[in-house]
């Protein structure tokens, strides 16, 4: 037997702390491959600590017993009859850190239910938002996850169902915070393909408010591909209407009807900094001659600076020097004249 069991994902492990009076003996279900590493703590001989490497680890498929004793990681469980569920995936999924798991611990739930949760629930799309900023934490530790979360992204993508909010919200999230980890690993052609797909169905967007952040740091990243990709003019169209559309989405957060204001404050200050950008940039791509007929007057952009902090905002991990992509496009930026 075993006492005392304590468990905590840390970073890319799987920590069990427990007490056993004999020396412990650990096992895992025949033919897994499960890397792991036992210490028998300095404060007390019975005291041991267990790390298990959960990137080989789905405690889903593997059970684990420590002598005769089954572990059963309770707290890592989704109910999967629930899995269409508003309510209950909201609470157990995306405010998971209110039931104090911590960004390692949804990582670690992320992994095992990323192929469990079917396509056409709202709630693949919400996962997908998770595990891309959950890698982006640790990107040279996790990166290898990417294959497998776009493999789940083009099926989501596949089952939109444009009649849910729920839906909408979380294929709009999805799109962006996936392309800001596809652009993070050089791979620009892929953050193209997903927000193309995201542009087409643009006219979604305004069907759930909570979507209007993401929707802007989306088409604002879909503008700087353009820009990669020697398309100034496309690019500077992209800037300008994602500056209407942050104005427009700012009006409509700050009307007296919306009971969600003050959860959006934060929302309104992100979505008036990408709406700066966004002008600034367009205007500057369309070498401060914007269209008449857009509406967005003219100013000379040329001693503005092109600011891309705010892309950032919700990424802790991610530093704008030490991404080649985001260095590379705002250089281009930077030099129209």
């Amino acid at each position: 037997m075993i006492k005392n069991l304590e468990t905590n994902v840390i970073s890319n492990s799987l920590v069990l702390n427990f007490e056993s009076e004999v020396e412990p003996e650990i096992l895992f279900t025949a033919g897994s491959n499960c890397k792991w590493d036992i210490t028998r703590k300095i404060e007390s001989e019975c005291s041991y600590q267990l790390n298990v490497d959960i990137r080989t680890y789905n405690y889903l498929e593997v059970e684990l017993f420590i002598n005769d004793y089954q572990v059963h990681l309770d707290k890592y469980y989704l109910d999967e009859s629930k899995f269409y569920d508003d309510f209950y995936m909201t609470e157990t999924l995306i405010n998971a850190s209110a039931r104090n798991l911590s960004p390692d611990e949804i990582f670690f739930v992320g992994l095992a239910y990323i192929r469990k949760i079917p396509s056409d629930s709202p709630y693949l799309g919400a996962l997908i938002t998770l595990l891309s900023y959950r890698v982006l934490d640790d990107i040279n530790e996790r990166a290898y996850l990417f294959d497998t979360v776009y493999e789940q992204k083009k099926l989501f993508d596949s089952s939109i169902n444009a009649t849910n909010p729920h839906s909408i919200r979380w294929f709009i999230s999805s799109a962006s915070t996936f392309t800001m980890l596809a652009l993070t690993l050089g791979k620009v052609d892929v953050g193209y393909i997903i927000l193309k797909k995201l542009q087409e169905h643009s006219h979604l967007a305004e069907f759930n408010p909570l979507s209007y952040w993401n929707y802007c740091q989306a088409m604002t990243l879909l503008g700087l591909i353009h820009v990669d990709r020697g398309d100034k003019k496309e690019a500077g169209t992209i800037f300008i209407t994602t500056f209407i559309f942050s104005r427009n989405s700012l009006i409509d957060i700050y009307n007296p009807r919306n009971d969600w204001l003050l959860g959006q404050l934060s929302d309104c200050t992100a979505i008036l900094e990408l709406g700066k950008l966004c002008l600034i940039s367009g205007t500057k791509c369309f070498d401060n001659k914007i269209p008449s007929s857009s509406r967005v007057c003219a100013f000379n952009a040329n001693d503005k600076e092109v600011n891309l902090s705010p892309l950032f905002i919700r990424f802790r991990g991610l530093k704008l020097e030490n991404s080649n992509f985001f260095n590379r496009v705002k250089a281009e930026i930077v030099k129209v004249k």
